[in-house]
């Protein structure tokens, strides 16, 4: 019996990382429909069934664990709501629904009882989309130490390498068989992924996880030989992303440098956990955000494939939000609902999948409950970078990559989409499952004990 358990605990220790490989490696399109995305949800739901009977305890304090549960059943709920059939009187009465109910009454039929979502297929392959981010959040939230995390980082470091060694072999070559999709960037370095910016995404959080990675356990030999490799990690991962030639991971390569010097030096920032120095963050950190959006959309001559940019996209995709607001067309309806805002004598080849700004897409399908779960998850995230880093020492070396890492997923989303890939979305969750995760390195326990004292206070009785 001991020996089984063994056997069972070893492997759920390795199951995030063995599943993150296969999210990485297969999960590289935001296309619904495509086998191997169906394969990861399968293999989602049964790495969460296993968690259910596995149980024990959860690497989470209390309040956070609070509030990944509300995230988490905010947006199932939000999903499922958006599938509940509504009376024709009521639903013909929502804003931007008065034009789809007169085209079917010039086809002949009388609108009867329809769900808040303008496409409920397109919804419900949008909503299993969120099951391999979340198995993966699981389970690395129910292992009792960081050793599994450590494996997961050490997955992403291997599989952004071998990437890297593909696109060189892409690059400028005439080898359909070497590319995975078959909407792509044709003669470019891609890697495992459909598009230039999934790879650059995948290069950014491998820097965060080698600063990261670099500094856990290490002392004496050890930490030269950890230094030395983090300073190759990143010198690799800096060429791959000029090699892949993306423009928004150029840009991000500058902050995600910054924060993993941070996380090099064990550099801890002035600032006391509260809920007023989380809203001032906050506030500063969309301030920063949109500073780069501007920046990178207004001042440096965007353009997308097509007659399209992405200050184009944006003014268009606001307008639909408006459309639709305060209730949305419904999540995944974007593809659907944008084409209604085209002249039909602009129409060509191209067409348009996503809005490259997932801020203005996210209002757009899911109108203000969608950003308001957004506006939640945001200030827990805040609240939670200023606690990692403003802990003293470096046990929270691995909590602090996860910021990092997420820090320029959420940035990239404001001209890409990289969280609507199973790649982009489980590297997105393993950065937060770090961020969340006490720290557990032994070196450090003292300090941990001390730190979460002082995190369950209340702000009244802060120092």
């Amino acid at each position: 019996m001991a020996s089984s358990a063994r056997v069972l605990d070893f492997g759920w220790r390795i199951t995030p990382a063995l599943f993150l490989g296969l999210c990485l490696i297969l999960g590289g399109a935001s296309i619904s429909g495509l086998p191997q995305n169906a394969a990861l949800q399968i293999i989602a739901l049964a790495v969460l069934v296993g968690a259910a009977f596995r149980g024990g305890p959860i690497a989470l304090d209390p309040p956070v664990r609070r509030v990944a549960i509300s995230l988490i059943s905010a947006t199932a709920a939000l999903i499922l709501l958006q599938l509940v059939p509504l009376p024709p009187a009521f639903w013909t009465a929502l804003p931007g629904r008065a034009f789809v109910a007169e085209t079917l009454r010039l086809v002949g039929l009388v609108p009867g009882w329809q769900p808040l979502t303008l496409t409920p297929n397109a919804t419900l392959a949008a909503g299993l989309k969120f099951l391999p981010p979340i198995a993966l959040f699981t389970a690395l939230v129910l292992q009792a130490d960081t050793r599994a995390a450590t494996l997961s980082l050490w997955t992403i470091l291997a599989v952004a390498l071998v990437s890297i060694l593909l696109g060189v072999a892409q690059l400028g070559q005439q080898h359909p068989e070497l590319y995975f999709y078959t909407i792509t960037n044709a003669q470019a370095a891609v890697g495992f992924y459909a598009n230039t910016n999934h790879l650059a995404t995948l290069l950014l959080v491998a820097m965060a996880a080698a600063a990261g990675g670099s500094t856990v356990g290490a002392g004496g030999g050890a930490a030269s030989f950890a230094r030395g490799l983090h300073l190759f990690v990143l010198a690799a991962m800096a060429l791959g992303i000029f090699m892949v030639g993306s423009r928004a991971g150029i840009a991000l390569m500058v902050p995600v440098l910054t924060g993993c010097a941070l996380i090099a030096f064990g550099i801890r920032l002035p600032i006391r956990p509260s809920p007023i120095a989380t809203a001032i963050t906050l506030s500063a950190l969309l301030a920063v955000a949109a500073g780069f959006y501007w920046v990178f959309v207004t001042q440096a001559h965007d353009t997308l494939p097509g007659p399209y940019t992405r200050e184009m996209l944006f003014e268009n995709t606001l307008k639909l939000a408006g459309t639709y607001f305060p209730f949305g067309s419904g999540l995944g309806s974007f593809q659907g609902s944008y084409r209604l805002t085209e002249a039909a004598d602009a129409a060509t080849l191209f067409y348009v999948n996503h809005a490259h700004n997932d801020l203005v897409e996210l209002a757009a399908d899911t109108g203000l409950a969608g950003l308001a779960i957004l506006l939640l998850f945001l200030f827990g995230w805040t609240q939670r970078a200023i606690a990692i880093w403003s802990a003293k020492g470096r046990a929270y070396a691995l909590a602090r990559a996860g910021s990092v890492g997420s820090a320029a997923m959420l940035l990239h989303s404001l001209v890409e989409y990289p969280l609507r890939t199973a790649a982009g979305a489980c590297l997105f969750a393993l950065c937060c499952a770090l961020m969340f995760q006490t720290a557990t390195t032994p070196r450090a326990e003292d300090e941990d004990v001390r730190f979460r004292d002082f995190m369950r206070r209340s702000p009244s009785e802060a120092p």
